[in-house]
């Protein structure tokens, strides 16, 4: 991943992962589970009950070792990886590569920041094909923390519009409630991919898409 320098920057486009550019739900979770379990031995009850929030892989088998003592953690850790690898070859949803890519020809500059595990979510990103689209990379562990490295890329770009899409209406409100008034109001995009989600927080003010094609069909800058 290396940021690129097109020749007209035009918008920042910021997004974040689970439930937004990737699929995500419990039967990634139950796959994981069962195949840590095979691995080690543990009960898949213990292997579920030990799993950190945020999720990630080195932590939870740390978890477990404490409990049962794991013979070898690094050789473990590079089994669950390999067979993750394969799960998130088709984790991204269908509109995720072209639509980034045409952002991309059109000059804007990709970015994902997204909450969890480093390493959990950077190998979902690896393994779904995103890394070579995108020009920088943000993982937090902390919630609702995302507005502190999205001021950052502010200060970097002090003139360009920032776009943020989110699934989760907590986090665009935390954004909107921290960002410096220094620089201009970044676009908070809701991502509602499910008609089910957030069904409460409708009367937010935050414009809602469905699709990313929707980024493609309107001027950025007046969403």
């Amino acid at each position: 991943m290396t940021e690129r320098t097109p020749s007209i920057r035009k918008n920042i486009y910021a997004f974040d992962f689970d439930s937004t550019l990737g699929k995500v739900g419990p039967e990634i979770d139950n796959q994981m589970f069962v195949f840590i379990s095979r691995c080690t031995g543990i009960p898949i009850d213990k292997v579920e009950y030990l799993a950190p929030r945020p999720y990630s892989i080195r932590t939870h088998l740390e978890n477990l070792s404490n409990h049962f003592s794991l013979s070898d953690i690094n050789q473990t850790f590079k089994e669950i990886s390999n067979f993750l690898k394969y799960i998130f070859r088709d984790i991204l949803y269908p509109d995720t590569i072209e639509v980034l890519n045409k952002l991309r020809d059109q000059g804007s500059i990709i970015g994902v920041v997204t909450y969890g595990g480093k390493d959990y979510q950077r190998l979902k990103i690896v393994a779904s094909g995103l890394e070579p689209i995108i020009d920088f990379l943000k993982i937090t562990s902390i919630q609702l923390s995302k507005g502190n490295y999205l001021e950052q890329i502010q200060r970097k770009y002090p003139f360009l519009p920032l776009h943020y899409i989110d699934d989760r209406v907590e986090e665009l409100t935390s954004i909107r409630d921290h960002v410096s008034t220094r620089y201009r109001t970044p676009s908070l995009i809701h991502m509602r991919r499910s008609s089910s989600q957030d069904t409460t927080n409708t009367k937010l003010p935050f414009p809602v898409i469905s699709t990313l094609y929707q980024l493609l069909d309107s001027n950025p800058n007046e969403t």
